[in-house]
Parts: structure tokens; C-alpha cells; sequence
């Protein structure tokens, strides 16, 4: 096996579970690990025209939404290409 395909297969992995823990963090409320989840220059695309831009802003967007709310995020495998 090539180091470029290995190196795919380990970053491949860091992903699924990034994808998995930001759902798991959300239904938990966990806010302080859903913020570590994100950059400080990400952007969130909430559709129609909304976007918010920063992990702490988008952190705070969204547990504003699931105030009170029960919430049940299920990650399934992901379709990822390496192109580069």
C-alpha cells in the first residue's frame, strides 16, 4: 500500500468521526465540545441566505435552535473522494 493511500485511509477515519462527534455533541448539549469541533473561521449554511460565520457564532446558532428541544443526529457513512 502507497503512503498517499494510507495517509487517505487515516484521514478518512479523522473524518467519519469529526462527523460523528459533532452530532453525538449536539444532541447532548454539549457546547463547549461542539465549539471544539469547529474552526474560528468556519461557516455555517443554515439555507435561504443564512449564513453564519465562526465556530462560536455558529455553536451559539445552533443551541439556540435545539433549545428545549430533543434532538437525534444518525451519521451515516460518508461518501468522500480524495482529490488531492
Amino acid at each position: 500500500m502507497s503512503e498517499e493511500r494510507l495517509q487517505q485511509l487515516f484521514d478518512y477515519k479523522e473524518i467519519i468521526e469529526l462527523k460523528a462527534s459533532f452530532g453525538r455533541l449536539a444532541d447532548v448539549k454539549d457546547w463547549v465540545g461542539y465549539r471544539n469541533v469547529f474552526t474560528d473561521d468556519c461557516e455555517f449554511d443554515f439555507g435561504g441566505g443564512v449564513i453564519v460565520t465562526g465556530g462560536q457564532a455558529g455553536t451559539d446558532a445552533i443551541a439556540g435552535m435545539l433549545e428545549g428541544a430533543v434532538s437525534v443526529h444518525r451519521a451515516y457513512m460518508p461518501e468522500i473522494e480524495f482529490v488531492s
